[in-house]
């Protein structure tokens, strides 16, 4: 929503920007389902604010200045209606950190049977009245104590997934108009008629073979999602410039395309799916732990960083997520040098869903090493490995580290915008040339971001600069020039701006 906002500045983007926001307002209105009952206590509330508060609170802020920014524009903001600002205000300030909440708290690992997510048996059941609470640990609706924070989640029904469709034609417009919100006219989605239902091959072999082909056809896909009904797979992708070619070159099956549909049909070659690597095959003994697991065995009495060093050399992928996800949640210790050695494997292995966890991991973990690992995540091609590689980058405060994340501000405007503004006055050299970019969306970023960690040598550079041609960059130019004289004072006074560049949203800009 934020991305589509930012592109509105006159009468004509603003009716290019409306079907995608009423595609992205829909969504809120999709019913949800809790899938297990959440019991949070304090601490594990204060735990979420430190590991996904600043994305929150980054989110709702930028929604919030550009409904303003919208609202100055004149001509169009006229009917909007600011006063349920406050209610923006008060998430922001329920996902902020309040006094002694400053230090990360310590969570205890639940024991091994017990069941993190709560009571067996606790999911929500619809009953005589609708859907009811399935156990104890619920939060309750309507006033009083919550176990969730106000913005976090609310009443049975209303969190959780969107159910799965009927069909697989409703399921691949369903992510396809998902992936239609990030990439506009370049998505694509695909549909294959024919998978193996006999077990040999597994339909989940094929579909994975599926989607490898499709991004070995396809490099500039960042990002996929699919679902499987019966016999058929689905998948939408994106970003796509020519789905056309694409078509041409796919091996797996019969082709047919629908250009307008922006969506290829396939009816699966049945030799081509008998020729498909299997996946390896965990055994229940070794999933279990009994003997056939040759798994390095945990100490009694090992610290979570001991047992997270073990359980990285894993061969089960849980066990390796679950060890990045508890060093994600403690303190950094002497023993850097050995937890980065450990998970830069996992940065740069196969697995994206291991490796985003590994980078969050290496913004705690931090070290020269780290930093340079992260930095070659810059032309990682799976966007959310990029994206935490990026907010990562954004405790590091150091100038290598501002430059690589500034030189991709373009794929991934809103996580580098996270980062640099976390890094603070250390990222104002980095950003200072991209006050010139070729991209008026980037200028537009790059002016707030300035607007909260520039300083003088921000003003001298925006003064250099002629007025630029776009309305939106002025208004955040002039915004920016603003709060930074408000922060840091004036330029000196033989750089001051002239009344023409007070006109034209700030010196030069």
């Amino acid at each position: 929503m934020n991305r589509t906002l930012s592109t509105i500045h006159n009468a004509a983007s603003l009716r290019a920007a409306a079907h995608s926001i009423q595609i992205t307002t829909m969504f809120s209105r999709v019913p949800m389902h809790r899938p297990r009952n959440l019991d949070l206590g304090p601490n594990e509330i204060v735990a979420l604010k430190h590991r996904i508060g600043s994305e929150i609170r980054t989110a709702f802020t930028d929604f919030k200045n550009q409904i303003l920014r919208i609202k100055s524009i004149p001509g169009l903001g006229e009917g909007l209606d600011t006063r349920k600002l406050a209610q923006i205000d008060e998430i922001i300030d329920v996902w902020s950190l309040k006094p002694g909440e400053e230090q990360m708290p310590e969570l205890v690992e639940p024991p091994a049977p017990a069941d993190r997510f709560g009571p067996r048996g606790g999911f929500a059941r619809r009953g005589p009245g609708g859907m009811r609470p399935g156990g104890p640990g619920f939060p309750p609706g309507g006033s009083g104590p919550r176990a969730f924070p106000p913005g976090f989640g609310g009443p049975p029904g209303d969190f959780g997934r969107v159910p799965m469709a009927k069909n697989i034609a409703e399921q691949a417009d369903r992510d396809y108009q998902s992936m239609r919100q990030s990439f506009g006219d370049r998505a694509a989605s695909l549909i294959v008629n024919g998978l193996p239902t006999g077990g040999d091959p597994p339909a989940s072999d094929v579909t994975q073979a599926i989607k490898k082909r499709i991004d070995e056809l396809a490099p500039t896909v960042t990002s996929m999602r699919g679902a499987t009904i019966g016999d058929r797979y689905e998948q939408a992708f994106g970003p796509v410039d020519d789905l056309q070619a694409l078509a041409i070159h796919i091996d797996f099956g019969a082709v047919k395309v629908k250009v307008k549909e922006k969506r290829i049909e396939v009816d699966l070659d049945p030799k081509w799916a008998a020729n498909v690597p299997r996946q390896p095959k965990t055994t229940a003994s070794a999933s279990a732990g009994r003997p056939g697991n040759q798994d390095p065995e945990i100490p009694a009495g090992a610290d979570g960083v001991t047992r997270s060093l073990i359980e990285l050399k894993s061969s089960d992928p849980w066990k390796r997520r679950r060890a990045m996800e508890r060093l994600q949640r403690t303190t950094a210790d002497g023993r850097v040098d050995q937890v980065v050695a450990a998970l830069i494997p996992q940065l740069e292995g196969d697995d994206g869903g291991l490796a985003s966890e590994a980078a969050k991991a290496l913004g705690v973990w931090r070290s020269p090493e780290a930093m340079t690992a992260l930095i070659g995540r810059m032309s990682e091609n799976r966007h959310f490995v990029r994206s935490d590689s990026i907010k990562a980058l954004g405790k590091y405060k150091d100038l290598k580290a501002a430059e690589a994340v500034a030189s991709v501000i373009k794929d991934d405007i809103f996580a580098t915008e996270e980062a640099l503004k976390a890094m603070g006055e250390v990222a104002e050299p980095a950003l200072i040339p991209l006050l010139r970019h070729g991209e008026s969306s980037v200028r537009s970023h790059v002016c707030r971001i300035l607007a909260v960690i520039g300083g003088q040598e921000t003003l001298a550079a925006m003064k250099s600069l002629p007025a630029d041609p776009d309305f939106g960059v002025r208004v955040a130019a002039n915004d920016a020039w603003k709060q930074i004289i408000a922060r840091v004072g004036p330029p000196p006074r033989n750089t001051r701006g002239k009344a023409r560049a007070a006109q034209t949203g700030g010196p030069g800009r």
